[in-house]
């Protein structure tokens, strides 16, 4: 939710402006060029938790698209010589990584790691 700020002399919605002589953040009126220190130095601050990738559902049509990269790696589980492999993100609290994973080109089999 965002708060708007109006100007004490003209009520006119005020602006974040910052300064970088003294590095402050102001709110600035655009009409009368008040201005307003802000307290803290963050206007807005909005924290996205999203869990890790889920590589446990597994998708079952993959062996039949050719457009996919391949590998030559062999399955853990059953064996099959030939994997799908793809990059799958990561997202953190503090960090976006992007995770290489495979999934076995074995239809019956659809195993990622």
């Amino acid at each position: 939710m965002q708060v708007f700020l109006f100007c004490d002399r003209c009520r006119n919605v005020m602006i974040p402006h910052e300064e970088r002589d003294d590095l402050q953040l102001y709110y600035v009126c655009r009409y009368c060029q008040y201005q307003q220190k802000v307290p803290s130095g963050c206007i807005y601050h909005h924290d996205i938790i999203k869990p890790s990738t889920d590589l446990t559902v597994p998708l079952l049509d993959w062996h039949h698209d050719l457009t996919l990269p391949r590998r030559t790696i062999a399955c853990p589980r059953c064996g099959f010589t030939t994997a799908f492999c793809f990059e799958a993100a990561t997202i953190g609290l503090k960090s976006k990584t992007m995770k290489a994973c495979h999934q076995c080109a074995n239809g019956a089999c659809n195993f990622r790691w």
